[in-house]
């Protein structure tokens, strides 16, 4: 469970069905609480003894013999940070096993490791993955990358043809340019009936067909991050890509077929709806942004990168704008047609996800969040800054406006919350009282009615600490944590002329209360325990949406 390569959605586990998928169990020791902050990257079951199993996850490689009733975790040099695993195709007690910056091999069913160092280089890097095929038992090829999680590419692939003993490079950087986020995006497989037939996946995958030397670009994948590579058992030139736009196969005479349709799998950063017709509005993850009318089909608006804060105007569902990440800024005025960038220079970047709202009875302004708050009165064309730099070492990530009273307006840092009553002519710090020190504010969100009642939620896994209320304009805050389970709370949302009901997306759903309930209640009712992203309330559909990630998006009927 979880997601090995984007680490903020943490994994409790490994979890076993005997049934062909109709129930699921936690296994011994390979169930963790979230705050264990772990992953999972790979699971291998011994082909001969379907007993023995073996995960790499962050901390440990694990081991068990017995189907999951005992696990191990034997020491490992140089271990730590577990990425990938492969059997010895001739001999499954000899398994491969690579981290962040090594390569390590077992010869004894994963009882016991040593570290691969001839020819490889050491330490200081952000991936390494690895690669076997039947067709050379001998033959294993490792594929590093750099450290940096943005702007670096492949560092090198390597080859070793007696086991692991020796290795050559073959391939660097120039000769194999997989494109940024290597770190994050790495795949590598291998031909089962030919070593030299060797793919490679980065932000896009190519193909050697003399063993790393030489390499073109495979368009199948797509333009998208690739996470895995696998031919299809029984029919060796048949292969199946996983990436962050679905799943591709290629079934072996050229064709290419996108093969993930239906399978609600979109993670969605954000999302906004149409206030005349119920449009909604989605930014994926390395997708862009899709759009679905009332006719219940969506979209497809792509756009290099992933898709961030997006917005339609509530007077004219032609305006609508789009953000990517950290802050770059569209606006299209006929639909879709084209879109045009409006993020001025001056601006600079904002937060990876950078927040964008827009005025509740003048459509043409907008503010935005970066190291400041920006305005525009023209509908992204000019802009001008309405505060100081808010903090000096992080930026704006939350930003709301006061329906009731738009000179009225909250901006957000991790660790800092700045309100203004006159339209950003003075800020003051709010957030003496909250707990800051220990958890990282995620959303803010003002009353619908009140400008002076506003909520705040809170990320990590601080018992007790998830939101706070202020009805006094943020002087003092009141912990209205209650029971909620101890997962990071992403999002908040105000319904109006509701007995002040509240939403909540966390790490496990949607979470309500309203002014007759003491606590908050689960409402999940239907919709898979996922990390919420985004919620919103459109009150033409009188319905509320949910953004998650990696379950599509979701909707429900207000009350």
């Amino acid at each position: 469970t979880g997601d090995g390569d984007y680490t903020s959605i943490y994994s409790i586990g490994i979890l076993k069905t005997t049934d062909g998928g109709n129930t699921w169990n936690t296994v011994g020791a390979g169930s963790w609480d979230l705050p264990e902050i772990n992953y999972i990257s790979r699971i291998l079951i011994h082909p001969n003894r379907p007993d023995t199993v073996l995960f790499a996850a962050r901390n440990a490689i694990y081991v068990t013999y017995d189907g999951g009733i005992n696990w191990f975790a034997p020491t490992v040099a140089n271990g730590g940070n577990f990425k990938d695993m492969e059997f010895n195709p001739a001999d499954p007690d000899i398994i491969y096993a690579s981290s962040k910056s090594y390569v390590f091999k077992s010869t004894d069913g994963g009882f016991s490791w040593v570290t691969l160092t001839n020819g490889l280089p050491t330490g200081g890097f952000g991936r390494v993955s690895i690669a076997v095929t039947p067709a050379n038992a001998n033959v294993i090829y490792a594929l590093y990358s750099n450290a940096p999680y943005i702007g670096s590419d492949i560092y090198g692939l390597y080859k070793s043809g007696d086991a692991g003993a020796s290795w050559a490079m073959v391939a660097n950087s120039s000769a194999l340019p997989l494109g940024e986020m290597s770190r994050y995006t790495t795949a590598l497989a291998v031909s089962p009936i030919d070593e030299d037939h060797v793919f490679a996946g980065g932000t896009d995958m190519d193909e050697s067909t003399d063993g790393g030397l030489t390499w073109s670009h495979n368009f199948c994948s797509g333009y998208y991050d690739q996470h895995e590579i696998a031919f299809v058992p029984g029919n060796p030139t048949e292969m199946l890509i996983a990436n962050d736009g679905g799943i591709y196969r290629i079934d072996g005479t050229g064709g290419c077929f996108y093969s993930s349709v239906g399978m609600t799998i979109t993670q969605f950063w954000r999302l906004g709806t149409s206030a005349l017709s119920g449009m909604i509005y989605g930014g994926a993850q390395d997708e862009g942004h899709f759009n679905m009318p009332n006719t219940g089909n969506w979209n497809h608006e792509m756009l290099i990168g992933d898709g961030m804060e997006c917005m339609i105007d509530y007077t004219n569902d032609n305006n609508r704008y789009r953000s990517r990440q950290f802050g770059e800024l569209f606006r299209t005025t006929n639909g879709g047609s084209n879109f045009q960038f409006i993020t001025p220079i001056a601006l600079g970047s904002g937060e990876w996800i950078t927040p964008f709202v827009m005025h509740p009875t003048v459509p043409n302004t907008l503010f935005g969040g970066y190291a400041c708050v920006w305005k525009t009165i023209n509908k992204g064309s000019n802009w001008t800054k309405i505060s100081p730099d808010l903090n000096s070492s992080t930026k704006i990530q939350s930003l709301d406006l006061a329906t009731s009273n738009p000179k009225v307006n909250v901006a957000a840092t991790i660790d800092s919350i700045y309100r203004t009553t006159d339209g950003g002519l003075n800020w003051n710090n709010i957030n003496s009282t909250l707990p800051t020190d220990s958890a990282a504010i995620t959303y803010i969100a003002i009353h619908s009615l009140d400008p002076s009642v506003m909520w705040v939620t809170f990320s990590g896994f601080e018992q007790g600490k998830k939101i706070y209320k202020s009805i006094d304009g943020g002087v003092t805050w009141i912990n209205i944590s209650g029971t909620l389970p101890n997962v990071p709370v992403n999002c908040i949302v105000h319904q109006k002329n509701y007995m002040e009901a509240l939403y909540i997306g966390t790490d496990l759903g949607v979470f309500y209360r309203d002014s007759t309930l003491s606590d908050w209640v689960n409402c999940n009712n239907n919709m898979p325990n996922v990390k919420i992203s985004e919620l919103e309330i459109n009150y033409f559909t009188q319905k509320i949406y949910v953004a998650t990630m990696g379950r599509g998006m979701w909707e429900s009927t207000l009350p």
